[in-house]
């Protein structure tokens, strides 16, 4: 709500809805070449994307192809960039020409929790944001002059991610550094932000007079070509090359394990080895689920359970609902209490399910109220238990789409779960995995996320 309250503060125009309409469809235009509407931790599609083999995908984000070697692929890229913003102001052109009821175009955009949408977008504007897009990465992804006025180098992206770059034939990797826009890259950034300016100002400039050379004029004002600027030489020895060397793109596998060989080893954070360990378990865990609980039949019998009630906290890293994203980072805690006779018991089921968002921030948001009912099966002396529960899951807090205090459905499967016993009244409960699903939305656009949960507890008996 304060975001939103500080573009109102800078945009007043947000008062009226087609003012509104243009900017969002800016914003969604520069943002759908990284993404093209998918999560950002959705990996397998941004690796299809970023490591596009045709030329003209690299272009689109001013890198070099494949095939630009040398100094010639810093020609070829440069003016394979031009071009490509060049078509994108045309089609922007042509749409801004077209009836207005076809000047709305549905383009698919990723939100959180919930999933790809699509929405219904401004043509010219969205156009034009790829555009700008294209050109602010022109600043991210070369080496300039010293006054950022003229390239004289373009990285190279998919030559470093597939692993066999060689820096005098291919370029530079690609750089995460060159990427952000704070501290040493501010000035980079700043200058970046001007010729977005003049590239606007260029376009109306055509739109007013029917003539695509005011925009080509500023195309060639900040994608002019500096000949000579070589591995060799250090690219002239260019100030901006040191910011380049810094977090350099390789294969993800050697990245994540800190195999990079063209950088210092990163330490292995625990979350990876993690997630790796989940990721190998994933292969079979359909089949895992169907068969544990039948397995664990055959364990010996309990005797006769008592009421009990636990504490819980829980932990999910991985989902895999189709199109969404691969990341599930949900946490919270909750309570479970029962009674049983024999081998089996009759569950109660309460928890507070938080979520932490990937996308356009790192909030934590207030998520759902899972509560539900369900059946327990113990064995091996009450130290193996298989259980389910299924019920109500209820919306915290208010989303684009939907009012907090939205219901749908929960259910939560657990094949093993362990109980330690600490003392005759007191016991420890762990889950390795458990497959949980919560959506507190049914109606389109609904949330439907599929978790992987770790859960630990305190028991108490009665």
């Amino acid at each position: 709500m304060i975001q939103a309250n500080r573009l109102a503060d800078d945009f007043p125009q947000l008062e009226d809805d087609a003012f509104k309409l243009m900017l969002i469809s800016t914003i969604v235009g520069v943002r759908s070449p990284d993404t093209e509407g998918h999560a950002t931790s959705n990996l397998a599609r941004l690796r299809q994307i970023h490591a596009d083999p045709d030329p003209a995908g690299q272009y689109a984000h001013a890198l070099r192809g494949a095939l630009d070697d040398g100094a010639a692929g810093d020609e070829a890229a440069i003016l394979g960039l031009r071009n490509a913003i060049v078509e994108l102001v045309v089609k922007s052109l042509e749409s801004y020409r077209a009836p207005p009821n076809e000047q709305l175009i549905s383009v698919p955009l990723y939100f959180d929790f919930y999933g790809i949408i699509n929405i219904e977008v401004w043509a010219p504007a969205y156009y034009l944001g790829r555009a700008l897009h294209a050109l602010q990465d022109s600043f991210a992804h070369t080496i300039r002059n010293d006054d950022l006025t003229l390239i004289r180098h373009v990285l190279n992206y998919v030559d470093a991610i597939e692993g066999h770059l060689e820096e005098s034939r291919d370029g530079l990797p690609h750089s995460a550094h060159m990427d952000s826009c704070e501290g040493d890259i501010l000035p980079i950034a700043m200058t970046a932000m001007t010729a977005s300016a003049q590239l606007i100002a260029g376009v109306n400039r055509t739109v007013e007079m029917e003539n695509i050379e005011f925009t080509k004029e500023v195309l060639f004002q900040w994608l002019g070509y500096e000949p000579g600027c070589t591995f060799e030489n250090d690219y002239c020895d260019s100030a901006w090359v040191a910011l380049a060397r810094q977090e350099q793109t390789g294969p993800y596998l050697e990245e994540a394990l800190g195999c990079n060989h063209g950088s210092p080893a990163k330490p292995l954070h625990w979350s990876w080895l993690l997630a790796l360990a989940l990721l190998i378990g994933a292969t079979r865990r359909r089949q895992l689920l169907l068969i544990a609980p039948f397995a664990l039949l055959f364990i010996v019998s309990a005797p006769k359970a008592e009421p009990f009630l636990r504490a819980e906290s829980h932990i999910s890293l991985l989902s895999d609902a189709p199109e969404r994203s691969v990341l599930a980072s949900t946490f919270g805690f909750g309570f479970r209490g029962g009674y049983g006779i024999g081998d089996w018991r009759v569950l109660g089921h309460l928890e507070r399910n938080f979520w932490l968002s990937t996308e356009l921030s790192d909030r934590v948001r207030s998520g759902a109220l899972n509560l539900g009912l369900g059946a327990e099966f113990s064995s091996a002396r009450d130290f193996v238990r298989t259980n389910a529960v299924i019920g109500v899951s209820r919306l915290q807090y208010d989303t684009l789409f939907h009012d907090r205090g939205t219901s749908g459905i929960f259910f939560d499967v657990r094949p093993v779960e362990l109980c330690w016993k600490l003392t005759m009244g007191m016991g420890f409960t762990l889950t390795p995995l458990s497959f949980t699903y919560v959506s507190p939305v049914m109606k389109t656009p609904a949330i439907r996320m599929v978790l992987y949960r770790t859960i630990l507890g305190l028991e108490g008996r009665f």
